[in-house]
C-alpha cells in the first residue's frame, strides 16, 4: 500500500516500470520497514527506568507451562534486541536520552 501511495504522488504507474527504490529516493521517503524498526527502539525511556518498574519487570518474566506444538511466537522484546543487536546498539546508549533520540534519528535518515 506504501509503495502504491508512493508512486502517485510521483506520477509513477507500474507500466512505467520504475523501481521502488527510485521513487523512495527521489521522495527521499525511507522504507517502511525501517519507520517500524525504529518505531520499536523507542522503548529508551523505559530501559531508563529502575528495575523495579513495572515495565522492566513485565519484560524479564517468564511464564512457565507447555508450549503450543510448532513455531513460537514473535514477540516484540526479541524483535527490540534483534535490532538492537543488528546496529550495535547497547543498554547503556538508552541511558542518555539525547544520545538515544540521535541515534534513532541517524537511523531513520539511513538509507
Amino acid at each position: 500500500m506504501e509503495m502504491r501511495m508512493l508512486r502517485m504522488i510521483a506520477g509513477v504507474s507500474k507500466k512505467d516500470k520504475v523501481r521502488s527504490t527510485r521513487i523512495l529516493g527521489s521522495l527521499k521517503v525511507v522504507p517502511m520497514k525501517t519507520k517500524i524498526m525504529v518505531n520499536r527502539l523507542r522503548c529508551g525511556h523505559t530501559m531508563r527506568r529502575p528495575m523495579n518498574y513495572i515495565g522492566n519487570k513485565v519484560e524479564s518474566l517468564e511464564v512457565r507451562g507447555k508450549r503450543k506444538r510448532g513455531r513460537p511466537k514473535l514477540q516484540w522484546g526479541h524483535e527490540v534486541r534483534a535490532n538492537m543487536k543488528k546496529y550495535r546498539l547497547d543498554k547503556s546508549d538508552s541511558m542518555n536520552n539525547i544520545k538515544w533520540k540521535d541515534i534513532l534519528k541517524e537511523l531513520t535518515t539511513r538509507r
